[in-house]
């Protein structure tokens, strides 16, 4: 029924009933297992995994019913720092003021948690939220007994927030704005795009919101390094070009110069996340009573306290220095 002309490289032609049909693609791979399998070039084994524990579905049912809580805290923390380093330039000032909120921010850990990594200080929450400046939600949502504004019943993700958290960002989200490529966009925009804007017909780029909303781009984050190298080499050797031409920074090597700087910053700033997080498992360990338990806390304090600065020695730290690195972009803008 199928004949496989080539394999080479996984790419893959093949024949069907005289007619054709082309895998060319490497990432096609799931349609050469699957016409390999019916060939009989190979067996397909699925995975049998074992039966779920008590702690992984009070995790499941708690993410599943969770409600998004936003909060205000980078707002203000982000403010605070935007008026710090607010005369630097901006590789340099937008590095400091990640490593301010780095430094200040609320990290959690949950009882049920294998690997750390918050987002906001509220479970499954979100800090910094540009939501009451989107919405009218004082005349949409709904004030409940709890004390929190709720989003309408039936939207797909259920999403909270405090009047305070609401007064405090719509306060300082201009300050916090200025301070961005976003406030220069406000300042300015081509010929007839504010009258399209206020025209609320599109939600991107409407003045007023942070950033404007309007990405720059994508990036793609050098995994394998944090992963294989880890943080100190990284920021080593950027600290080392640095000392050499430490009094003597010639022509071009001016704008090396502030890359590198900012390279090390960020290095220091990310060091301090995981740093911080292996600090707090070892803290939960000293208070908890379960056996069992405490000794995982210190296992994972540990692990944090090594991937804070070196390459992961084992699988589980190999997706907890991802998983960090993944919030320390989030929190870094």
């Amino acid at each position: 029924m199928f004949s496989i002309i080539s394999t080479e490289e996984i790419d893959l032609a093949a024949k069907y009933d005289g007619g054709h049909f082309q895998v060319l693609k490497k990432h096609h791979i799931f349609s050469l297992l699957f016409v390999l399998s019916l060939r009989g070039r190979m067996e397909v084994h699925m995975y049998n995994f074992r039966p779920y524990n008590d702690r992984n579905w009070r995790m499941r049912e708690r993410i599943r019913d969770r409600i998004i809580q936003g909060d205000a805290e980078k707002t203000v923390l982000r403010t605070e720092a935007n008026e710090l380093y607010h005369d630097i330039m901006p590789i340099i000032r937008n590095p400091l003021i990640g490593k301010y909120l780095i430094e200040r921010m609320t990290l959690t850990l949950e009882d049920e948690d294998y690997f750390v990594g918050n987002k906001a200080k509220y479970f499954c929450g979100a800090s910094g939220v540009s939501w009451p400046l989107m919405i009218d939600i004082e005349n949409e949502w709904t004030l409940k007994d709890d004390g929190l504004w709720h989003n309408p019943e039936g939207q797909e993700v259920r999403l909270s927030i405090s009047q305070a958290d609401i007064d405090t960002i719509r306060r300082l989200t201009p300050k916090s704005t200025r301070a961005f490529s976003g406030g220069a966009g406000d300042a300015w925009m081509p010929d007839g795009a504010r009258d399209f804007f206020d025209l609320m017909a599109c939600d991107y780029g409407r003045p007023g919101r942070p950033g404007n909303l309007v990405s720059p781009g994508h990036l793609t984050p050098g995994w394998p390094k944090i992963i294989n190298v880890g943080y100190e080499a990284i920021r080593r050797q950027a600290q080392d070009f640095l000392d050499q031409r430490h009094g003597n920074i010639m022509g071009d090597d001016m704008r090396k110069y502030i890359f590198y700087k900012a390279a090390a910053i960020c290095c220091e700033a990310a060091t301090i996340l995981v740093k911080r997080y292996a600090d707090l498992c070892s803290a939960k360990a000293a208070e908890t009573k379960d056996p069992e338990r405490k000794a995982e806390l210190l296992k994972m304090a540990d692990s944090l306290e090594w991937i804070s600065k070196n390459p992961a020695r084992n699988f589980w730290e190999a997706c907890q220095a991802v998983l960090l690195y993944q919030l320390f972009l989030m929190t870094m803008g």
